[in-house]
C-alpha cells in the first residue's frame, strides 16, 4: 500500500502579535492600577494624618469617604465602614437636618460655605463645638458629584470664650462704678476685648467712634515725645511675670485737640497654651490735674530759685536734711564759695566748724520755729571770724 501524509499550516503571526500586545497592555494596566492604589493609599495616609476631620459625600448626601478622625467621631474605627451611610444613620441624627441643609446649599449654589459654627454629638453622648467648611466637588467636565467637608473641634476654644465672657460680665459690673478707664487687651489679635465707659470721658468720643479707632489709631494719639516710651512699655508686657504690676505714663490727644496725662497700670490677665502673654488687664488714670499742679510747682520753684540766686543778700535754702537747694550769689561771695558747686551738698560738709548750738537751731527751724539774731559770731576753721 501507498502511505500518504497530509499536513496543513495556518499563519498565526497576527494572533501571536495580539497576544504579546494584550499581555503588554495587561501588565501596563496592572502597573497603572498598582500606582493608583499606591497613590490612593498615600492620599489616605496624608488625610488620616491631618489633625482635622475630613469627609466627602455624593449628590444624595451619602458618605463615600472620610479620614480616620472623622470615622472615630461616628463610632467607627475604619473609614470604609461609613461608606453608603447618611447622617440619619449616625450618632448625630438629631442634628442631621441642619447638616444636610448646609450640604444642599453648597450643592444648589455650587459655591463653598465656610466658618459654620455648629455642634456635633458623638457616640459617647458628648456634644462638641465645630467650625466647618464645605465645598462642592466637580468632575472634569464640570458636572457636580458631591461635596467635601472639613471641620475642627473648637470646644476648648469655645469654653475659653465663654469663661472670658463670664469674667467680662463680672468685670463690667465692677468697673461700671470706677471713674478710671479699665480694659482688657489681646496681644496676638492686637485689639481691645473690653473697656469701660470711662474711656468716653477720657477721649471725648462716642462708644461707636472708639470701637472703630481704638485698635488702629490709638498709638497715633500718643504725644510724639511720649511715643517711644509707650511703645517700649507695650513690648515689655509680652515678657513679664504674672504677679507684678507695671506702670507707664504718657500724654494722649483728645478729639478736642488737647492732651491728657495718663498713668497706666497693667498686669498679665491670661496666657495662651505656650505660656505667652495673651490678654493684659489695665487701668488708666487721668492725672492731668496733678501734672498741671506739678508743672506749676516746678515753675514756682524755678522762680523762687531765681529770686534767691539774684537776691542782694546772703540767702540759702535747704531741704529737711540740710542739703542745699538754692543759694544767692551774695551768699557764695560772702562765704568765699564761688569756686564750689554746693547745690545738693550738705551744709555741715561745707561748714564742718558749725557748732552744736547752731545745729540745734536749724532743727528747731525745720520744725516750724522762726529764730533770728541781729548779730552772731561764726568762728571759721581757718581761725577767722564771720558775723
Amino acid at each position: 500500500g501507498i502511505r500518504i501524509c497530509v499536513s496543513s499550516a495556518f499563519d498565526i503571526t497576527h494572533r501571536k502579535e495580539m497576544e504579546v500586545l494584550l499581555d503588554k497592555n495587561q501588565r501596563h494596566l496592572q502597573n497603572i492600577v498598582q500606582e493608583l492604589q499606591q497613590s490612593r493609599n498615600t492620599l489616605q495616609l496624608i488625610i488620616d494624618s491631618i489633625p482635622v476631620r475630613i469627609f466627602w459625600k455624593d449628590k444624595n448626601l451619602r458618605y463615600i469617604g472620610c479620614n480616620r478622625l472623622f470615622a472615630q467621631d461616628t463610632g467607627f474605627e475604619n473609614p470604609q465602614e461609613l461608606i453608603g451611610k447618611d447622617d440619619f444613620a449616625l450618632s448625630w441624627k438629631e442634628q442631621a437636618e441642619g447638616y444636610r441643609k448646609d450640604d444642599m446649599e453648597v450643592i444648589t449654589s455650587r459655591r463653598p460655605k465656610v466658618n459654620i459654627i455648629e455642634t456635633l454629638t458623638r457616640t459617647s453622648g458628648e456634644t462638641i463645638w465645630l467650625r466647618t467648611n464645605k465645598v462642592p466637588l466637580f468632575e472634569v467636565d464640570g458636572s457636580l458629584t458631591g461635596i467635601l467637608g472639613v471641620y475642627e473641634d473648637i470646644t476648648h476654644q469655645r469654653y475659653l470664650e465663654e469663661q472670658l465672657a463670664e469674667k467680662q460680665k463680672i468685670l463690667e459690673s465692677v468697673t461700671g462704678m470706677v471713674p478710671d478707664m479699665v480694659y482688657l487687651y489681646h496681644t496676638q489679635q492686637q485689639r481691645y476685648l473690653y473697656f469701660n465707659i470711662g474711656i468716653n470721658d477720657f477721649l471725648g468720643s462716642s462708644r461707636t467712634d472708639i470701637d472703630h479707632i481704638w485698635d488702629e489709631q490709638f498709638m497715633q494719639k500718643i504725644h510724639p515725645d511720649d511715643f517711644l516710651s509707650a511703645k517700649e512699655h507695650v513690648d515689655m508686657m509680652l515678657s513679664v511675670r504674672d504677679d507684678d504690676i507695671y506702670k507707664s505714663q504718657y500724654r494722649i490727644k483728645k478729639d478736642s485737640g488737647e492732651y491728657l496725662w495718663l498713668l497706666v497700670r497693667e498686669r498679665v490677665y491670661q496666657r495662651n497654651a505656650d505660656g505667652q502673654t495673651e490678654v493684659i488687664f489695665g487701668v488708666c488714670q487721668d492725672i492731668t490735674e496733678r501734672e498741671i499742679s506739678n508743672e506749676k510747682l516746678r515753675i514756682n520753684e524755678r522762680t523762687l530759685k531765681l529770686f534767691v540766686e539774684y537776691a542782694p543778700a546772703a540767702i540759702a535754702m535747704f531741704d529737711r536734711n540740710m542739703n542745699y537747694i538754692a543759694v544767692s550769689h551774695r551768699f557764695l561771695s560772702d562765704y568765699r564759695l564761688t569756686d564750689q558747686k554746693i547745690i545738693g551738698r550738705n551744709h555741715y560738709d561745707i561748714f564742718p566748724e558749725i557748732s552744736e548750738r547752731w545745729k540745734d537751731i536749724h532743727q528747731r527751724c525745720l520744725n516750724g520755729a522762726t529764730i533770728k539774731a541781729d548779730e552772731d559770731p561764726f568762728p571759721r576753721s581757718d581761725g577767722s571770724m564771720d558775723w
